[in-house]
């Protein structure tokens, strides 16, 4: 904002010297008629989050609006080529005020299945992977969602979310994760069978009542039980607002894949809210805070 800076006694004929204490390095003084007015100037403020596996920490440096931008975690990968669904990309405007502190949780990558035992989920509600039986493969963790929490960390006080990636089965991918493009959010997609005569595990959806787990963390992959139609483990299901879907069949010839996570903003509380599902992100979630307007 403008400060206004009185000086008593008369201007002088040339120069003034003002101490500002404490320093601001970001200052500057603009001379006009009789008066001098400070000003802060807006400085550049842009802060990057990567994903440590625990929640961290953010001051909002400054009053104004800031554009918080989220990436959600990609899903693991079986041992065949199918790969875990691309986390989501979300974004929007808040208006902050200095000193406000939010809670960011970026997901981490979902484990790839190590041979027989199924990937674990990623940080922040990825679902494992299911185990295979016998000599079989497992199934991809699914990937953690990101997101902003303000005032804790239960469902109801994350305000922002991109959802991460479903895990992949022997023979179906798995499913993107939600971002917001639209007014609010996006569902999760839905993972890929390799044929027609297999149904996917599906994605989850915005509404709290629609499809998904209620508490965001994506379903666990079944376990293959048998040799009888291959014994694969299923892939786990991404975190977001609601989390990805993991067949409830066991793996047994359908080795599928996890329906990606849904993403979620809050508003009116955000503005300009957009993204993309899947955007094109193929490992741990970030954030990018960036102040655009004061």
């Amino acid at each position: 904002g403008e400060y206004e800076l009185a000086i008593t006694g008369g201007i002088p004929a040339s120069g003034v010297s003002v101490t500002v204490t404490p320093a601001k390095t970001d200052w500057a003084f603009s001379p006009i008629s009789k008066s001098v007015t400070a000003y802060k100037q807006r400085p550049t403020y842009t802060r990057t989050f990567t994903a440590t596996g625990a929640a961290q920490s953010w001051s909002v440096p400054y009053d104004g609006t800031y554009k918080i931008e989220l990436w959600g975690a990609q899903g693991g990968a079986s041992m065949e080529a199918n790969l875990g669904g691309k986390g989501g990309y979300t974004y929007g405007n808040i208006a902050l005020n200095e000193n406000d502190v939010l809670t960011v949780r970026v997901g981490k990558k979902g484990a790839d299945c190590n041979q027989t035992t199924g990937g674990n989920g990623g940080y922040n509600g990825g679902g494992k992977g299911g185990n295979a039986y016998n000599a079989y493969k497992g199934g991809g963790g699914g990937g953690g969602a990101t997101d902003i929490c303000t005032g804790g960390t239960e469902p109801a006080d994350r305000i922002i979310i991109a959802g991460g990636g479903g895990g992949s089965g022997r023979t179906q991918s798995g499913g993107a994760g939600g971002g917001g493009n639209s007014a609010t959010a996006c569902n999760g997609g839905n993972s890929t069978p390799y044929n027609s005569q297999l149904t996917p595990a599906y994605g989850a959806e915005q509404s709290d009542t629609g499809k998904g787990t209620a508490n965001g963390i994506g379903g666990e992959g079944r376990n293959g039980t048998s040799a009888s139609y291959g014994g694969e483990g299923n892939g786990g299901g991404g975190g977001g607002y609601r989390g990805g879907q993991a067949k409830t069949e066991a793996g047994d010839g359908t080795a599928a894949g996890g329906g990606g996570g849904s993403s979620y903003a809050k508003t009116p509380l955000f503005t300009a809210v957009g993204g993309t599902r899947g955007g094109n992100n193929a490992a741990d979630g970030k954030v990018i805070i960036t102040w655009v307007d004061w």
